[in-house]
């Protein structure tokens, strides 16, 4: 076991010496005085991130935004959840998987009711939406092993909202096992799932859910 553990932890730390030799040495990149050169600065600038897959997405919120639709009110009254990627409605909300997801389990809880602010909604309601946050991390704890979670609203169109009409809460899981040190230092976003597998295990997993109002 000893070995095994040794041999582990070597092969982890040459992983991560030769991703920093890399990317300070391709292209000429080096680091002098402590201060990094032209080259170098244009390396780590951000960089563009090619996503044509989005192209659909944003033409159907175009279309809707024309045709004054809500995405988010045509997933709820369609009924084909797992094509929505519904995984479980409750009394006011479901839970459903964002479509173009930032991680793993990106998920997105959304009430049935078009309105824009969290004042908007009934205290039932409210009380519904923060349990169902709750519970939803617990989930992915459980399903994914995740770490952690990002958990929030962009309220209106200049807090950051897509959809800025119909309210919608983000949770995002965060702290994958073995993926946090590559997006570190190799600057490269994995995206190592597919979606109707994920949807399928946490669809199982919030049939076992439930919530009490009373």
């Amino acid at each position: 076991m000893g070995r095994k553990v040794y041999h582990f932890f070597c092969y982890r730390f040459l992983v991560i010496f030769f991703t920093l030799i890399i990317l300070l040495k391709v292209n000429g990149t080096v680091c002098e005085k402590g201060v990094l050169s032209e080259s170098a600065k244009e390396q780590f600038a951000q960089p563009v991130l090619y996503c044509p897959w989005r192209e659909s997405y944003i033409e159907k919120i175009s279309k809707n935004v024309t045709q004054k639709k809500c995405v988010f009110c045509l997933k709820i009254s369609e009924k084909t959840d797992e094509t929505n990627f519904i995984l479980k409605r409750f009394k006011h909300h479901v839970v459903m998987l964002n479509s173009f997801p930032m991680r793993k389990g990106h998920l997105l809880i959304v009430p049935f009711y078009h309105v824009e602010n969290i004042n908007d909604l009934s205290k039932e309601a409210r009380r519904e939406l923060i349990e169902i946050i709750n519970q939803s991390v617990e989930v992915l704890k459980k399903e994914f092993g995740t770490r952690g979670a990002n958990v929030g609203f962009n309220l209106g169109e200049k807090g950051g909202a897509s959809i800025p009409d119909h309210l919608h809460a983000h949770v995002l899981p965060r702290g994958f096992p073995g993926l946090d040190y590559l997006e570190m230092i190799g600057r490269v976003k994995v995206i190592p799932w597919d979606m109707s597998v994920c949807y399928q295990k946490l669809k199982r997993a919030f049939e076992a859910v439930y919530i009490s109002l009373n």
